[in-house]
């Protein structure tokens, strides 16, 4: 007997996740080139080109590995809730999907695919009907 589950949802917000997850490992290693007052700026970038914005804000470095956290955990949590066959968990599940994206989304997390499939696998969760 072959129990019924939400495959489409659950491998589609699975990729975005792992989007996310690679997105998140890009601007980890991107934060890690940027220019630090305290050695001095390196190469051909000055103070007033293109990375000068990101050195005023240590705060934003702070909101951005909570935001990333946020996503990758409520993601997670919900990708395997929609694993399952129950459908109030499976509900739960998508929702979380759901706000996970809408989380990421404006951040470019997954390089906005990422968000993108697991917003569309949030809402083919919602809907599903076992």
């Amino acid at each position: 007997m072959v129990e019924e589950k939400p495959v489409a949802a659950f491998t589609i917000s699975l990729i975005g996740l792992a989007l996310q997850i690679v997105g998140a490992i890009f601007i980890a290693s991107i934060v890690g080139y940027l220019p630090n007052p305290l050695w001095g700026w390196h190469g051909m970038m000055m103070p007033w080109m293109m990375w000068s914005w990101w050195y005023p804000a240590p705060l934003w470095f702070a909101v951005l590995a909570v935001l990333t956290a946020l996503v990758i955990i409520l993601g997670a949590i919900g990708v395997l809730w929609l694993n399952t066959t129950d459908l109030k968990r499976v509900r739960e599940g998508a929702t979380l999907v759901l706000i996970a994206s809408l989380i990421a989304f404006p951040t470019m997390f997954g390089f906005a695919i990422g968000s993108l499939l697991m917003f569309i696998g949030g809402l083919l969760g919602l809907t599903w009907r076992p």
